[in-house]
């Protein structure tokens, strides 16, 4: 159980530190170029990132979060639910606080393609922090909780549809690549320590 708490702690500074750089600066070295490679692979049709942006709106993110909800339970039982509910609901609430103390800028359309007037600030992607909290988390539990091919194809699921949804975002020119990596670190931190709670928790109650 130490080991485990010291590897999140070291994950907790990467994360500050990552937050603290992007405070600092408008993008990192080397978004500009990824962007432009993600849209020109993606083309000039569009539509398919609108729709996937579109899940994080409702009614769409409270049916993925029942979906996902439903899976954490069959995965970690009713904690694993909980887990979920909490998670959905911390980053909901913490996104806008998190942008206004980081203030990045969203990318500037005359460095990448900007489809519409994104407003507010870019960092962390409120989408990445929302989809990290749904397929992230059961990425995580599918890690833990399942074993052999059925674990594997779980998680490249859950990694092919995080990776859709952050391409998504930038195609659009909504957000950095970092912005979106960004929300995947800190939702990653966030339910590593979520699961570590639990864990806490039931061992203390054995």
């Amino acid at each position: 159980m130490q080991k485990s708490w010291l590897r999140w702690s070291i994950l907790l500074l990467f994360t500050l530190i990552v937050a603290f750089l992007a405070a600092r600066w408008p993008y990192f070295p080397g978004d500009v170029a990824l962007a432009r490679i993600i849209q020109a692979l993606s083309g000039e049709q569009l539509g398919w990132a609108r729709f996937v942006t579109s899940l994080v709106s409702s009614p769409w993110n409270y049916l993925l979060l029942a979906v996902t909800a439903a899976l954490s339970w069959w995965l970690a039982g009713w904690r694993g639910a909980l887990i979920a509910l909490i998670s959905f609901g911390a980053v909901v609430l913490a996104e806008p606080h998190l942008k206004a103390l980081i203030a990045r800028p969203r990318p500037a359309a005359q460095l990448i393609r900007v489809t519409g007037s994104p407003s507010g600030f870019s960092f962390p992607s409120g989408f990445g922090l929302i989809f990290f909290s749904l397929f992230g988390l059961l990425a995580i539990l599918a890690w833990q909780k399942l074993r052999g091919n059925l674990r594997l194809i779980f998680v490249l699921v859950c990694a092919l549809l995080l990776l859709i949804g952050g391409c998504a975002r930038v195609t659009l020119g909504a957000h950095w690549p970092s912005d979106i990596l960004g929300a995947y670190l800190i939702g990653l931190t966030l339910n590593t320590l979520l699961i570590l709670v639990a864990r806490y928790a039931t061992h203390a109650n054995e």
